[in-house]
């Protein structure tokens, strides 16, 4: 059963995201990436979320030093989240995110959005791209989070498994 006030917070912290996002778009008139991170049950469970957030943010600043005209990071309702506005082509700045989460060795925990002057973010799919993944099984991810395929207990130990694996090999 979905605990209803978690459901109303994670629904305010998107909400409340989408608004700051749009704000910084506005402003700058430039496509924004958005990174927060997938911490199954909420990034207060796990005790190295700071610097799984400092290696997202570390990976994306390499990638984009050049680029980058704005940037922010503020923990907002449901964790860390970090903003930045590039001056590149939206296509450009989604291959080269999407290689960070998929090469990063603790990439499959950075949840890295693209979005357009227009509001809209640009998905995998829109570049003939497969979607993510499972981290427990080969189905797509959000075929598994829509059907809940997987128990919490399960996806947790997934994640500290992947934490700890890409702690290691990044000698942290």
């Amino acid at each position: 059963m979905i605990n209803e006030e978690l459901l109303k917070r994670v629904l305010e912290s998107k909400e409340e995201r989408a608004n700051f996002q749009r704000q910084l778009i506005n402003k700058y008139q430039l496509p924004l990436i958005s990174l927060t991170l997938n911490l199954v049950g909420g990034y207060f469970l796990y005790d190295k979320w700071e610097v799984l957030f400092e290696q997202a943010l570390e990976s994306i600043d390499d990638v984009f030093k050049k680029n980058i005209v704005s940037k922010e990071t503020r923990i907002g309702k449901w964790g860390p989240e970090g903003f930045w506005i590039i001056n590149l082509p939206i296509e450009s700045i989604k291959k080269e995110t999407i290689e960070i989460e998929d090469s990063h060795s603790l990439g499959r925990l950075f949840d890295i959005d693209v979005i357009g002057i227009d509001g809209n973010s640009i998905s995998r799919r829109h570049l003939g791209i497969q979607p993510r993944r499972c981290i427990i099984c080969d189905n797509s991810a959000i075929e598994c989070y829509v059907e809940k395929n997987h128990e919490l207990e399960e996806l947790k130990a997934r994640v500290d498994e992947i934490i700890l694996e890409g702690l290691m090999l990044d000698g942290k």
